[in-house]
């Protein structure tokens, strides 16, 4: 195996001979028609990368192959057939050949195919079955193959379930049978929904690609009426002395479903198999072993595969030292989910990767809440309970233990009886050394504060966004389904769909926002950062004027007087946001030039 493959980021392993595996020639059958080459959403960057959904990475990596054997070589064999034999020998055509023209029927044996063309499966109720595996008698529905080998289905779909993440061919559960469960067969004793359901799940939950660090997060949920698809987001709930902040962040909670081409319909209604749970798994494993040239999209419940097409070109970054914004891999999923190849955060330019994972780490553990602990509180010098000095007096009681003893020197209150308001072991030169620590405890959680709350501001001013268009959409939708027949031929579709493109502008421009605090936390304070932060008002208070606009139609009545309003403001939506992504792109240019030419640079990790 190269090295190339031994990038693994996956519990499932696809089992790779050493000898003859090229990883060219296991994905050299990509089909261009159905995933075409884009540019990277970073405009500073060159990247080029491919959008697959699952059902046309199977198409284009897999189902291919097996269609060129078909026509060229084994014609008088099933597409779902010629599957079994690639997946026998790792996806490898001129190995299938070389096999079958070898010795046939030690291959077929090997793959648990027969001679028969069409193999069928059978589903029947026999009474008094008794299932050998889980050994229930009574009027069980059960499932067989050619072999005749019958088991009730719940233990034969527990079984696939189970040898699927092996990820070599099904076999017969009779234990001496060797034939194998073709992906027609699979998707029999499942149905197409249901192994897409549960791959979706195995991702959720066992990729391990969004950790949720959060406290308290709820779920934002719009109906298909709303005009957007239903798609969960994460924001936080409260700013003030709480620490935390979802990992997960936003990855465009406007989904606008990809489009559907109708080649890849077509290919669903010839292929049904492609839906097969161990065909999905087995392809789960493929991508994840070229993990630096593949990517699952991190959004939630989003089975996308991103393919980065100049990999080279990114491999040899060290993201840990790099500030170069142009390499970061900024990719967007057919379900307009942007997020960066690299880290797998949402679009966080103008922010480098190295600084965008300190800063969730940053927000997500207790540094801060410790640091607020030490610059508020001291520990009583018997039992060490924390303690909040709230008044003036320097004579504190411990709550707990009852123990008397002094603010300034912690010294017990009975040395200082003969004057209470001087104390008489006074140091002052450890005064000052804690007085001046305490200073900068109290400047770094001032600054992160500062920052924090413009950040989390402007992210759950996403969600308040969000649910603006959500509600202006289904008023829409609403009157436009329900308008009086007079008033058909004077207002279209046209003329208010516009909102949704518009949103995805504020959206962006605030995301870049977001971040752009989260830069200047981390940038050394120069003319040029000055310069930086003025360009940062800018783009803030058009963002807000676009958000107050969406906000101004809200309190609208869904009425035709009202949609036409909207109608009539289409180009002031339309301004503000060209505005808005004209003066995001500056800030970001700006950014990275200075990086570039030194005239910027951000401060020690150790001084924050």
């Amino acid at each position: 195996m190269s090295d190339e493959t031994g990038d693994y980021d996956s519990d499932l392993s696809f089992k790779f001979d050493d000898d003859g595996y090229s990883s060219d020639e296991a994905f050299e059958g990509r089909v261009a028609k159905l995933s075409l080459a884009l540019p990277s959403p970073n405009h500073l960057s060159k990247l080029t990368f491919r959008s697959f959904s699952m059902e046309t990475f199977i198409l284009e990596s897999l189902v291919e192959k097996a269609e060129e054997l078909k026509s060229q070589f084994l014609v008088q064999f099933l597409v779902d057939e010629l599957l079994i034999m690639l997946q026998h020998k790792n996806w490898l055509k001129l190995e299938v050949l070389s096999e079958y023209y070898d010795n046939w029927p030690r291959f077929r044996d090997a793959c648990g195919l027969t001679d028969t063309r069409g193999e069928k499966h059978k589903f029947r109720q026999i009474r008094d079955f008794t299932c050998p595996i889980c050994c229930e008698t009574g009027d069980l529905v059960v499932f067989s193959l050619l072999c005749q080998h019958e088991f009730c289905s719940p233990c034969y779909q527990k079984y696939v379930e189970s040898a699927a993440f092996q990820n070599d061919i099904i076999r017969c559960m009779e234990p001496l049978c060797h034939f194998a469960l073709l992906h027609t067969h699979i998707v029999a004793l499942f149905g197409a929904r249901d192994g897409q359901k549960r791959l979706a799940e195995e991702l959720r939950f066992q990729s391990g690609k969004s950790e949720e660090i959060h406290e308290d997060n709820e779920h934002v949920n719009f109906s298909q009426d709303a005009g957007v698809d239903d798609q969960p987001s994460k924001d936080l709930k409260s700013l003030g002395t709480s620490f935390s902040i979802s990992a997960e962040l936003f990855f465009d909670i406007v989904q606008f479903s990809g489009t559907q081409h109708s080649t890849e319909s077509d290919a669903k209604s010839k292929y049904p198999f492609i839906t097969s749970y161990a065909l999905l798994q087995a392809v789960r494993s493929l991508i994840d072993a070229k993990f630096q040239t593949f990517r699952w999209c991190p959004a939630h419940d989003c089975n996308e595969v991103i393919e980065l097409e100049s990999a080279e070109d990114y491999r040899d970054v060290d993201y840990k030292t790099c500030s170069q914004l142009k390499k970061v891999p900024i990719v967007l999923c057919n379900k307009s989910h942007e997020f960066c190849f690299n880290c797998q955060y949402e679009n966080h330019l103008p922010l480098p990767c190295e600084l965008a994972s300190r800063w969730i780490t940053k927000c997500s553990d207790d540094s801060e809440t410790l640091n607020w602990l030490q610059v508020n509180t001291q520990s009583c010098p018997k039992c060490h309970a924390l303690i909040e000095k709230n008044g003036g007096c320097n004579h504190i009681t411990c709550k707990k233990c009852a123990h008397e003893f002094c603010w300034i020197c912690f010294g017990d209150w009975t040395l200082h009886k003969s004057n209470n308001w001087v104390c008489s072991r006074y140091d002052h030169k450890a005064v000052k050394n804690i007085a001046d620590k305490n200073s900068k405890r109290k400047q770094s959680l001032s600054r992160y504060l500062h920052h924090y709350k413009r950040f989390a501001v402007h992210q759950v001013s996403m969600t308040g966004d969000y649910k603006t268009l959500a509600t202006l959409q289904a008023q829409v939708i609403n009157y436009m389904k329900h308008r009086p027949l007079e008033y058909s031929d004077e207002t279209t579709w046209n003329d208010v769909q516009f909102l949704s493109n518009l949103y995805r502008g504020l959206c962006a421009g605030r995301r870049t926002l977001m971040w752009s605090y989260v830069f200047t936390f981390f940038l050394k304070q120069n003319n040029f950062s000055a310069i930086f932060e003025s360009m940062q008002d800018f783009l803030n208070d058009t963002v807000e004027k676009l958000s107050q606009l969406f906000e101004t139609f809200k309190k609208l009545d869904p009425s035709k007087a009202s949609l036409m309003l909207i109608g009539c403001k289409r180009e002031k939506f339309k301004n503000l946001t060209s505005l808005v992504l004209q003066r995001r792109r500056m800030l970001i240019n700006h950014a990275s030039k200075c990086l570039e030419e030194g005239d910027m640079a951000f401060v020690n990790h150790i001084d924050l």
